[in-house]
Formats: C-alpha cells, structure tokens, sequence
C-alpha cells in the first residue's frame, strides 16, 4: 500500500493537497512546506485545509514538521493537536466555515470517512489491534477528539466521545516518514532498552 505522495516520482496534479504534504521527510523544515500561518502551540495552517505539527524544539532548528493534517477548521486542529506543554487555549471559532474532508481513497480508506466504514476498514489494514479512545486534556477535563489510531501512524479524530456509525471526520493526522523518522525511531527503541530492568 503506498504510504505517502511523490516519493516515487512526479506528484499527480489532482492529488489531495494532504496526500502531497504527507510526502516530506519526518522533521523537514516548516519552511520548506511553502507559506504557512501560526495558528497556535505547534500548530500552523498551510492552505487547503492542510495543518503542519512542529517538533519540539530539541527534535532541532527551523520548526522541524513531525506530521500532517487535515482538519475542519482551525478550532479542530487546535481542538486535537494544540497542547503546546504549558496549557490550552482555544480561542478559535467552532463555526468557521469548514474545509472539505480530502479522499484518501489512494490510501484505501474509505470516502467520506464515516466513524463506522473507517474503523472497519483500518481493522481490515492494521496487523496489530486498533487502538480507539476518546481523549481527554489532562490539565481540564475537557475532550479533545475521539481518535481511532490506525494503519502506520494514521489517525482519524471525529467530534464526538460516542461518535454515531454516520460520523464524518473532524481532523486527520498524518506521521511523516522516510530516513530520519527510522533513526528516530531506532534512537527511541535503544533509550527504551538502556532503561529496561536489569536481569538479577
């Protein structure tokens, strides 16, 4: 199954803005995504309904971009990718008119991305279980997104903690892959083993 866009040669001009954006390397410069807007935390919006997700500032300079998204508006992308580590805020409007859900029929995901069609199908896709919860801020109280974590980093945020069968999607999100994501991801498995109990 293909994972991101144009990484195999020319982009196809009809392709979903998403699914091009989703073709960067993990931690490429924000800058190099074209123009973008801060919307908040680590946050930015960069057109066509498409949201950029920065690093942390140890993962390196230049807003380094972790994943990318899509969202309704601006009030759902901070309502499930906002946390800055400080607190939340919110102050985006939930009615702002809402940018059209992208197919990723590409993919193999179903379109629209109904609750119940697109949990089916990422258990149809996932070799391990498919984890879906309904998250909640820590420091409030308050829900964030119901989030259905699938397929190789993908993640499908709807707008309700008992989403409905009929349920479209409020927010996708999108880890980036290639080269640096799997030395980040080898650093990670060996900190993790550096601090496995040691055998009496």
């Amino acid at each position: 199954m293909r994972w991101g866009a144009g990484r195999n040669g020319p982009r196809n001009p009809e392709e979903p803005a998403l699914l091009a954006a989703s073709g960067a390397e993990f931690l490429t410069p924000l800058n190099r995504f074209g123009p973008s807007r801060h919307v908040y935390g680590r946050v930015h919006q960069a057109g066509s309904g498409v949201y950029l997700l920065v690093a942390p500032s140890h993962l390196g300079p230049d807003d380094p971009v972790t994943a990318v998204g899509w969202a309704r508006n601006d009030y759902w992308a901070v309502q499930s990718w906002g946390f800055d580590g400080y607190g939340y805020r919110n102050d985006c409007d939930p009615l702002d008119p809402a940018a059209d859900a992208p197919s990723l029929a590409s993919m193999g995901w179903p379109h629209p991305l109904s609750y119940a069609d697109t949990l089916a199908q990422a258990r149809r896709l996932s070799e391990k279980p498919v984890m879906v919860s309904a998250v909640y801020r820590m420091t409030d109280g308050g829900f964030k997104s119901h989030v259905i974590r699938a397929y190789t980093r993908v993640e499908f945020h709807y707008d309700d903690p008992n989403p409905q069968p009929d349920d479209t999607v409020a927010a996708i999100k999108l880890g980036l892959g290639g080269d640096r994501w799997e030395r980040h991801l080898a650093e990670i498995r060996a900190i993790n083993r550096e601090n496995q109990p040691r055998g009496r």
